[in-house]
């Protein structure tokens, strides 16, 4: 709401009961006005605050308690409550159940059981280091891995020492629900090229893993979590798919050409699938990437809002993610091109009906 630009409601209702909610539903809809529900304000693309037309914003941010039942495996979270904060409760209560991530509203969750500790890692390699052919391995050897390990793998270019050359830097980020004596002989039988030693490795609680991921780091008070104006507030333009096909190794190529087009404001998040995600079909759930997905590709660019001078540079790197997306295509899903429905992106339509019509 710092850009001039950016269009303001008309009430915002910060309700501390459902009940609350429900009148102010009503009142919106007498008067004609839409709504719009903010929970924790992530948002890829501003819809949960933001409309063209006059509208009232129901701000969740008193609705943020947590119940969380170790004896049943549950816990009830409101809708203001971040993921942050739910990490935060489950670790004051049990080290041996965790939330998976995920969207928290108003409705019961499944808590599932983890180990006491974690063994987490990172590995960074450039393309001088061999960087795309451990990509290439990657992609044959994780999918098919050990379901206990998750791995999660980070794009970006960058410039050699402040030169003018550029590289592709990966980073490798593992979390392996077992010890570092069981993690290395699978990683170093299955996957050698990436290279991971018992120096890389930590064994953590499951909320410290969740700090790195986040960011932060495995000594950073967990605290940290629960505390709102700690959490950075970034600003990006996202777009996903999903691949079903090893990318050979030109195509890796051309990716990274193109990437080094652009200014070294953009980042690709990889996802692994494979394990318990293999085991059902695109129809058995409301999730339909499943069977079949090797990983799903999360690409953004960072955004500058102020000073109001540099939105032109906005507007420059999202049009490179644009034509990213065009060179992107032959190695994704096709017929059709999958995306993932909470990466919010208008870039692929504007539904006009209601929630009724849809």
């Amino acid at each position: 709401f710092n850009n001039p630009s950016t269009p303001k409601p008309s009430v915002i209702v910060t309700p501390t009961d459902e009940t609350h909610i429900q009148a102010a539903l009503l009142c919106a809809k007498k008067h004609g006005y839409e709504m719009r529900i903010r929970g924790g304000g992530h948002d890829y693309e501003g819809l949960s605050y933001t409309a063209d037309v006059p509208f009232v914003m129901v701000d969740l941010v008193n609705m943020r308690s947590i119940d969380i039942n170790v004896e049943n495996r549950t816990a009830w979270v409101q809708g203001g409550a971040l993921l942050g904060e739910l990490y935060y409760t489950i670790s004051q209560k049990t080290d041996t159940l965790y939330f998976p991530a995920g969207v928290c509203p108003s409705v019961g969750l499944r808590l599932v059981p983890v180990p006491e500790r974690v063994t987490i890692f990172m590995v960074n390699i450039t393309i001088e280091q061999g960087a795309t052919d451990v990509f290439h391995k990657y992609q044959y050897v994780l999918p098919k891995f050990d379901r206990e390990l998750q791995m999660r793998v980070q794009i970006n270019s960058e410039n050699i020492d402040n030169s003018t050359k550029k590289t592709i830097r990966i980073l490798f980020h593992g979390i392996y629900q077992g010890n570092t004596d069981t993690l290395l002989p699978l990683l170093n039988q299955s996957f050698p090229e990436l290279n991971v030693t018992r120096e890389v490795c930590q064994e953590v609680r499951m909320v410290q893993s969740t700090l790195q991921f986040g960011g932060f780091t495995t000594s950073t008070p967990v605290e940290v979590l629960a505390n709102r104006s700690a959490i950075p507030k970034t600003n990006f333009k996202g777009k996903s798919d999903y691949v079903r096909t090893p990318i050979p190794k030109r195509g890796l190529r051309k990716i990274w050409r193109k990437m080094f087009e652009n200014d070294n404001s953009e980042m690709l998040q990889l996802y692994t699938f494979g394990g318990k995600m293999e085991e059902y079909s695109d129809t058995a759930t409301p999730y339909p990437h499943r069977a079949g997905v090797l990983y799903q590709i999360f690409k953004l660019v960072n955004l500058i809002d102020q000073p109001s001078d540099m939105t032109t540079i906005s507007l420059r790197r999202i049009a490179w993610l644009r034509s990213f997306d065009k060179t992107l295509k032959p190695y994704v899903s096709s017929n059709p091109r999958e995306a993932y429905l909470n990466y919010i992106d208008l870039d692929l339509g504007v539904g006009k009906g209601s929630y009724e019509e849809a």
